[in-house]
Formats: structure tokens, sequence, C-alpha cells
């Protein structure tokens, strides 16, 4: 039999224990969104922690991908950004700026075809983002199209003088 005092701590332990995993998927989420100025090793392990738990629904899933990819993209680790923003488009292909965030790694590995790509996919979802055809501009330009890069560039001012 159990001493009394083992099995009160087991008690108070299995009623405490939802507790501390909210609390601390409250962390990972609060880490995950960028709240309380995390490092970005803990806004990582906050949407690691978030994507693990394969809880919520898919949209809410696809943005701890998101937000895990943009701090990947701070550490200039694209491969993995990539990655993140890929399995974030698997579930949310209607988020313009997963497409967006894409094309900005595939631009900092110097992929301008696959670039081109997402930012055309952000702008086909989302027409009125300046900064998408900005950057497609610059894409454009990048590779000697210049003709392209003008139009691109003309559309951004259009939208965001």
């Amino acid at each position: 039999m159990l001493h009394p005092a083992i099995l009160s701590v087991m008690v108070a332990s299995s009623l405490l224990a939802p507790d501390l995993a909210r609390a601390e998927s409250a962390q990972d989420l609060a880490w995950c969104k960028g709240d309380g100025n995390p490092t970005l090793e803990q806004q990582i392990g906050g949407c690691t922690a978030l994507i693990d738990a394969r809880s919520g629904e898919a949209r809410t899933r696809a943005l701890s991908y998101f937000r895990r990819a943009g701090a990947y993209l701070q550490q200039q680790d694209y491969d993995k950004a990539i990655s993140d923003f890929g399995e974030g488009l698997a579930l949310d292909a209607g988020n313009a700026a997963g497409h967006y965030g894409r094309a900005i790694a595939y631009e900092a590995k110097k992929d301008t075809d696959r670039a081109i790509v997402d930012y055309d996919s952000a702008i086909e979802i989302n027409p009125r983002l300046a900064i998408a055809h900005n950057n497609r501009g610059n894409t454009q330009r990048d590779k000697g199209d210049y003709a392209r890069a003008i139009e691109d560039y003309t559309r951004a001012v259009e939208i965001d003088p």
C-alpha cells in the first residue's frame, strides 16, 4: 500500500499537471508569437512545441510554422525557413505572407526562379501586397529583365506611394 504522503503528492501532481501543461503552452505560444522579446532560440522552441503538439486547426498550426520560419530567416538558416514555409503552406496554401516569406528565403539562396514563383503566388493571393511587387521587381532586375522589373516597381508605387 502507498504511504498517504506519497499518495497525496501523486494526487496533487495529477491535478496540477493540466495547469502546468497549459502554462507551458501559454509560454510556448507567447514565445512563438514573439511576445516578451524572446531570443530566436526561445521563439523557435516555442513554435516547435506548438507544432509538435499537433493541436488546433490547420491555419493555427500553419501560423506556428510561419513564425518559426521567420525566426530561421533571421538566423539566415534558409533551408529550414524554406522547409517550414512549405509545411505551413501545406496547411494554409492561401496565405500570401507564407509565399512571400519563402520567396525571401529563396532569394537569399540566389534561387531567383523559385523566388519569383512564390512572389507570383503571394501577389495572386493578395494583389495589393506592394512589398511582394517590389521584391519581385528586384529579382527581375537581378535577372536582367528590366521591363518586368519596371512593371513591378510601378505597381508597387501605385499600391503604396
